[in-house]
C-alpha cells in the first residue's frame, strides 16, 4: 500500500467511487442512491470521531454504524423504525464501496468481511385486481377536463400493459413508439435499452391523448400548456386516481402496476425468462419472486375449491 493511498480521505474515496460509477453508466437514480447512503456514513463517522482514512476503519467501526441505522426513523415519516430493506440498502452500498477500495489496493481487506447482510422477510408482492383497474378507469372517465381525462387513462393503461418503471414511462419520446407493430423502445437502468409491447386498448388510449396533446417537445407526457412533466407529476396522477377509486389493501404506486403486469403475464402462461427481458431485470431473482407469488395464489384458489372440511363434513 503506497503513501498516496494511505493519505486519501474517506470523502476523496467516495468522490472517486461516484465518478467511476457514473463513467460505468450507472443511472442517475443509482448514483443518488449511492451518494445518499455514503453521505449518511461519512456524517456518522465525523459525528462519532471515526477515522477519516478508509485504511484505519475497522469492523467495529462498521458495526457501530450498522447498529445505529436500526434506530433511525422511517424515511417516509410513517411511525416505526427504518425497514430491513432500507438497512440492506445501506449495507449493500458500503459493501460495493469497500470492495472497490480493495480492488484498487487502497485497503487490504474490507472492514465488512464476515458481516452478513440483514436477512429479508419473504417478499409479499402487492398487485391490483381487475376490480381495482375497473374502478381506476371509471375515475379516469369521470375527469371533467378532456386533456387530463385522456392523458390519465393513457398513463394507467400503459403502466398496466407494459410493466415499465415510473422513470421509464416518463422518459418515453414520440419517436420511441412504433405504432404499426405496437412497440415502444424503453431506456432502462444504466441506459440499457429494451423493447416492450402495448395492446389495442392502450394504443387507443394513447391515440385519444395525442389527439388533444399540443406541444413542441418530443416528450410523450406533457402538461396542458405543452411543457414536459416530471416523473413525480406522473406519480401524483396515479396516487390521486387510486385514492378517488377507493383502492385499499395495496400500495397505490406506479410500481404496483409493474408487479401486476408481471404476475398476470405469468398467470397467462408467460415464460419467466421472457418476463425477465420485458422487465429489464439483470437476474432472475425478482422473476422467481413473482413465480412463487403466483404459485401461492394458485394454491389458495385450489384449497378453496377442494376444502377437505367442506367435502367431508355434512
Amino acid at each position: 500500500m503506497t503513501t498516496l493511498t494511505q493519505t486519501k480521505t474517506l470523502s476523496d474515496c467516495i468522490k472517486d467511487f461516484l465518478l467511476i460509477a457514473k463513467f460505468e453508466g450507472k443511472s442517475p437514480e443509482t448514483l443518488d442512491w449511492y451518494r445518499s447512503k455514503l453521505t449518511a456514513f461519512t456524517n456518522f463517522a465525523e459525528a462519532n470521531g471515526l477515522p477519516q482514512s478508509p485504511t484505519l476503519l475497522t469492523k467495529s467501526h462498521l458495526l457501530m454504524y450498522l447498529d445505529s441505522i436500526q434506530e433511525r426513523p422511517r424515511f417516509d415519516k410513517r411511525p416505526g423504525r427504518i425497514s430491513v430493506y432500507a438497512r440492506k440498502g445501506h449495507f449493500a452500498t458500503l459493501r460495493a464501496f469497500f470492495y472497490r477500495l480493495k480492488g484498487e489496493g487502497i485497503i487490504e481487506e474490507s472492514p465488512l468481511k464476515g458481516i452478513k447482510a440483514p436477512k429479508l422477510p419473504k417478499l409479499t408482492i402487492p398487485t391490483f385486481t381487475a376490480e381495482d383497474i375497473r374502478k381506476m378507469l371509471e375515475v379516469c372517465d369521470s375527469i371533467l377536463v378532456v386533456f387530463i381525462r385522456k392523458r390519465t387513462r393513457a398513463m394507467i393503461l400503459l403502466f398496466l400493459d407494459t410493466g415499465v418503471r415510473l422513470s421509464e414511462l416518463n422518459g418515453i419520446k414520440l419517436q420511441d413508439i412504433d405504432w404499426e407493430r405496437g412497440f415502444i423502445a424503453i431506456k432502462g437502468k444504466g441506459d440499457k435499452e429494451r423493447v416492450v409491447h402495448f395492446g389495442n386498448k392502450a394504443m387507443a388510449a394513447l391515440n385519444d391523448y395525442l389527439s388533444v396533446r399540443k406541444s413542441q417537445t418530443d416528450r410523450l407526457w406533457v402538461s396542458p400548456t405543452g411543457g414536459a412533466i416530471s416523473k413525480y407529476a406522473i406519480e401524483r396522477v396515479v396516487k390521486r386516481v387510486c385514492r378517488k377509486a377507493g383502492i385499499t389493501g395495496v400500495r397505490c404506486s406506479p410500481h404496483t402496476f409493474r408487479h401486476t403486469f408481471a404476475v398476470n403475464f405469468l398467470a397467462q402462461g408467460g415464460d419467466s425468462l421472457l418476463l425477465k427481458e420485458l422487465l429489464g431485470h439483470e437476474t432472475l431473482l425478482m422473476t422467481e419472486h413473482y413465480t412463487r407469488h403466483l404459485r401461492g395464489q394458485l394454491a389458495l384458489q385450489a384449497h378453496k375449491r377442494f376444502s377437505p372440511a367442506d367435502a367431508m363434513v355434512q
